[in-house]
């Protein structure tokens, strides 16, 4: 088949509003916060003739390994109105995210697939995001759902979805961008900044918004300080080389062929005074002016629905006698204000380490402060208090392990779960660890009535735990032994020593 009738072929279903919709958690309720916004938008000049001549000398080619694998089910989806931003997600990712990968592999080599932000340790969570697949794998699996690429590779192009019926694009987004950019209640005003957020704290140079019948590219320049190109509205009933697949085609290849940024490179800080919610030390002789702090990311550790990263804690003044006193090596732990589910997270694990404050520092680790980042994150500083506990254990492990979680029932807080990825042992002295509980997400202060059946619920589960440890196999367990990447894990590891 030539690439140029592949293109044809893909032909987008049009959908039709459904009669009625559910919540959109995706658009982001947050108002804009100034500093987090691109200062200017400007045009993407040349964007179709770059288009063109990326793929028209391959347009009348043949390449018999493309075909028809996505047509009859993408027509029924549309016919049957999607009425969420998941099922929109789930049209889109068939009729332009199959075709791009497979285009990607089969004319340039390249195995790509796009995933959900766990797929990859991101700061925030884009609804998509798009990595070179290593090792390699077979075209049938290089758009699957579920991801097999481990923590280590980087997200090339981030992607957010919108519906249609929820955010209306216009036509000039780049004219009404710059006219409403100073109103941060306007709804293209947080949904820019949600973009750009993504692209500037993942160190990615390319992001896409779609609303499946409208969609744009944009991109950072090095020229355009703070700001972003923005491509023409390209429709879903658009065709051949002005067609969402050609744009996402020659987007995705420019994000893996373009020379990436090193991770650790990303610096942070809290909003302002008014934005530091709870504010603590490390010393009690030492007030930390946390609104004056930089947050230097460094190795990212883990995701689910949280980021959890390492980082060096720096004063704004670079002056050697301030930064030695307030140089601090931490983990950070960020939530994406913008998803309801993470505020949430974000809320409950902050108030659990207020409630466990006489734990901290030794059953837990110790809270430094939790403010927020571009009006968007949620960032919650703690001690860097070990790595991730050894198979088998030290022998010293289980005993401390289970009053680690004995502790939190006595002071009225159950922890929900209890795995061994939420625990750490501090290993500079092997012979006697130090066993800290991470992770209260999940955690909870039931009532009276529900306190002993839930307490008894951690316990259950640890002896379980502990059992299937010391038998030696986790096939079947129900546990993730290890740092994982589902959705309920957002902090195997709280730092090596």
């Amino acid at each position: 088949m030539k690439l140029g009738d592949y293109i044809d072929m893909v032909a987008p279903p049009d959908i039709r509003p459904p009669a009625f919709t559910l919540p959109d958690n995706t658009l982001s309720r947050l108002p804009s916060n100034p500093g987090s916004r691109p200062k200017d938008m400007v045009p993407w000049d040349g964007f179709d003739d770059e288009i063109v001549n990326f793929l028209e000398p391959y347009i009348d080619k043949e390449y018999p390994e493309l075909e028809d694998k996505f047509g009859f089910k993408a027509a029924t989806l549309g016919r049957l109105a999607p009425v969420s931003e998941s099922q929109v997600m789930d049209l889109a990712r068939r009729v332009y995210e199959d075709p791009v990968c497979r285009i990607l592999l089969y004319l340039f080599g390249i195995q790509a697939a796009f995933y959900d932000h766990r797929a990859t340790i991101n700061i925030g969570n884009p609804d998509r995001i798009l990595v070179r697949l290593d090792p390699p794998q077979s075209p049938s699996s290089a758009s699957a759902h579920t991801p097999t690429n481990e923590g280590g590779q980087k997200a090339r192009l981030v992607v957010e979805f919108k519906t249609p019926w929820t955010l209306e694009l216009p036509d000039d987004l780049a004219e009404v961008y710059n006219k409403c950019k100073k109103n941060p209640d306007h709804k293209i005003t947080r949904t820019i900044q949600q973009i750009y957020g993504y692209m500037c704290w993942n160190d990615v140079r390319v992001g896409v918004l779609s609303t499946y019948t409208s969609t744009f590219f944009f991109q950072r320049d090095q020229k355009l300080q703070d700001g972003l190109r923005v491509s023409r509205k390209v429709k879903h009933s658009d065709t051949g080389l002005r067609s969402v697949v050609a744009g996402l085609a020659y987007v995705c290849h420019f994000a893996m062929m373009e020379e990436q940024a090193l991770c650790g490179t990303h610096i942070l800080s809290f909003d302002g005074p008014l934005s530091v919610i709870y504010a603590g030390t490390w010393n009690s002789r030492l007030k930390i002016p946390w609104n004056e702090m930089r947050i230097v990311v460094g190795e990212r550790l883990s995701c689910g629905n949280a980021a959890v990263v390492t980082a060096q804690l720096r004063h704004r003044e670079y002056d050697k006698k301030m930064n030695d006193r307030f140089k601090k090596l931490v983990v950070c732990k960020i939530y994406d204000l913008s998803s309801p589910e993470s505020a949430m997270d974000a809320q409950t694990e902050l108030d659990m380490y207020i409630r466990l404050k006489r734990l901290q520092g030794k059953y837990i680790p110790t809270l430094y402060a939790a403010g927020t980042y571009w009006g968007m994150l949620r960032i919650l500083v703690l001690e860097k208090c070990g790595g991730p506990v050894p198979l088998p254990p030290p022998p010293s492990f289980w005993p401390q392990a289970r009053q680690t979680i004995e502790s939190l029932h006595s002071n009225g807080v159950v922890h929900g779960d209890v795995r061994m990825h939420n625990f750490t042992v501090n290993r500079t002295n092997p012979s006697d660890v130090a066993v800290r509980l991470i992770d209260f997400a999940r955690s909870s202060p039931p009532d009276k009535h529900e306190f002993e059946s839930l307490c008894r619920g951690d316990i259950d589960k640890f002896d379980d735990l502990r059992r299937r440890v010391e038998e030696g196999s986790n096939k079947g367990s129900g546990y993730d032994y290890g740092n994982g990447n589902d959705d309920e894990n957002d902090g195997a590891y709280y730092g090596w020593d």
